[in-house]
């Protein structure tokens, strides 16, 4: 089978993914389109962006039929902000469809939840994968999930497990740990005021705790300082401001004995489980599903009060070899369920499926 022509649509394209695209051309002919401003640099497959015009907070692209009829395969996010992209396959159309995404409707503003029953919004995103030719969602769960509400072909469902990719590194850099670590934007939702005052309480337990380097920029920089200096820990505490060179931010991850991410558990837990670092966070956490990749006592540590928070905090001093261990299962999952290249090969598996039919 010849390998398909394949464009691939976003509405806008970050750095982080380049590497599970690179994969993905390896074995078909892949070209990415996107929307909106994009930072991505030296890509090794085309990038075009797509001509469209807002219409209110909706994203209308122009010509966008006659474009992707030059392919094989359209792969897309079914966002409904991208009105025309989310409807292709309730329109005539020539290539075969696949969707990528959580496998519910979810977003900044609506929570990812597959504890509750879908809504009308749930139902129309379910439609759209119904009608493509194959769906890759980032976790299994979501399939299980709309086993329970309707009838689903499981044979064009795919996983492709949500990750990214971190920089090769030796087991030897990893030694005399002594960074407690946070990575992300610094806005309220996150939760760093919680963390930095617990890291406070638990200095006042033991005396002397590992630093706390705190990774990212946001609105919320000013404030933070401030609170910093009004606990007095200014020495035991740096801000670094935002990092996106993976080589100077694997210098962090390799020393931190774990990574601290109080109210939200995004792609940042994958990025520290490929280091080899247990990821701590609030059991009721924003997630967009991958807070599952945190198996309590053994790739990181849920808690849901603060003066748990700083019993945590507290035995990165006294109990560093349990820390030890979680560091190990973590880059063990990573390796055999989150590595890119299966990633990769779950849409590459999807896109094969659909072409085929």
């Amino acid at each position: 089978m010849k390998k398909p022509k394949v464009l691939l649509i976003q509405e806008s394209l970050m750095n982080y993914r380049d590497p599970i695209y690179s994969l993905i051309n390896e074995q078909v002919d892949l070209t990415v389109g996107y929307t909106t401003a994009t930072n991505y640099t030296d890509a090794s497959y085309p990038i075009i962006q797509l001509p469209y015009r807002m219409i209110g907070k909706l994203i209308w692209h122009k010509h966008l039929r006659r474009i992707i009829n030059q392919y094989d395969v359209v792969v897309f996010v079914p966002h409904f902000r991208m009105i025309r992209v989310a409807t292709l396959s309730f329109f005539p159309h020539k290539p075969k469809l696949v969707t990528w995404s959580l496998g519910v409707h979810a977003s900044r503003t609506r929570l990812y939840n597959l504890s509750k029953k879908p809504d009308i919004e749930d139902k129309i995103f379910e439609t759209i994968q119904d009608h493509a030719d194959a769906c890759v969602f980032y976790m299994s769960d979501p399939i299980e999930y709309w086993k329970k509400y309707r009838k689903i072909d499981d044979k064009k469902y795919f996983v492709a497990h949500n990750t990214v990719a971190v920089a090769p590194f030796d087991e030897s850099e990893s030694k005399d740990k002594n960074i407690i670590l946070f990575v992300g934007t610094l806005y309220k939702q996150k939760g760093v005021g919680e963390l930095i005052d617990c890291y406070a309480k638990a200095k006042k337990k033991v005396g002397k705790l590992p630093a706390l380097k705190i990774i990212g920029k946001g609105p919320e920089k000013d404030s933070i300082e401030q609170h910093i200096k009004t606990l007095g820990i200014e020495e035991d505490v740096e801000l670094t401001g935002a990092i996106y060179d993976e080589n100077i931010l694997k210098n962090y991850f390799v020393k931190s004995i774990v990574c601290v991410s109080p109210k939200q558990a995004g792609l940042s837990v994958l990025k520290s489980l490929g280091y080899g670092v247990p990821f701590v966070s609030r059991t009721d956490a924003i997630t967009g599903g991958e807070k599952a990749n945190i198996v309590n006592g053994q790739t990181g540590l849920f808690y849901e009060s603060e003066n748990e928070l700083v019993d945590i905090l507290v035995k990165t001093t006294t109990e560093p070899e349990m820390f030890a261990a979680m560091s190990k299962a973590a880059r063990s999952y990573y390796l055999k369920e989150a590595s890119p290249e299966g990633m990769a090969q779950g849409v590459i598996d999807a896109i094969y499926y659909a072409y085929s039919k």
